[in-house]
């Protein structure tokens, strides 16, 4: 086994689709975990759940629901 393996650990994050703004399932209210629709903090816009496994070392930067940062 070498030692050159990343040792970052994954964690879940509901990502919005509008802004990109990153929530942890610790910041969700019980509505949202319960009905499955997110409200962002940031843009306030309404969604379904979106959750991506992230590493902790790739924040990774907001990006646009067009594709660009």
């Amino acid at each position: 086994m070498t030692d050159d393996l990343p040792t970052a650990k994954p964690y879940a994050a509901h990502v919005c689709r509008e802004c990109g703004h990153e929530i942890l399932r610790s910041g969700m209210d019980t509505y949202a975990l319960v009905s499955g629709v997110v409200e962002c903090p940031s843009c306030g816009h309404p969604a379904p759940l979106n959750i991506e496994i992230r590493a902790l070392d790739e924040k990774k930067p907001p990006v646009k629901s067009d594709g660009k940062a």
